[in-house]
């Protein structure tokens, strides 16, 4: 007997903004914190710990997404990244699981160990 092929479900996203309703929404008098967000600079990176590979996947799928904002996305594992780079960060996304009974992924440890310890 062979096995059925897998089936990947499709998920609706839970909102869909168009880039351009996006770029609207910024120029009907939004606060120059929020047009400097939308302005210049378009990097984006996503850190994503993963124990299974579903964060790592959803971190890509996003960084495809982004292209559609006119985003450079960089998709990051958080082992090894050095909390430092955030402060000079424009946008940062964050995609993270768990697994066990609630544990983080071994890939996070390090980050989250030294998020704290600098702050």
């Amino acid at each position: 007997m062979s096995a059925a092929p897998a089936v990947e479900e499709a998920v609706a996203p839970v909102a869909e903004v168009a880039p351009v309703a996006a770029a609207v929404a910024v120029s009907a008098g939004a606060s120059d914190e929020l047009t400097a967000v939308f302005s210049g600079d378009r990097a984006l990176t996503i850190l994503f710990g993963s124990q299974t590979g579903n964060a790592a996947g959803l971190a890509e799928k996003t960084a495809k997404m982004a292209a559609n904002y006119e985003l450079t996305a960089s998709v990051v594992d958080m082992d090894g990244y050095d909390p430092a780079s955030l402060v000079g960060a424009k946008r940062v996304l964050i995609i993270t699981s768990t697994w066990g009974e609630g544990d983080m992924p071994d890939n996070a440890e390090d980050f989250w160990q030294n998020v704290n310890k600098s702050s």
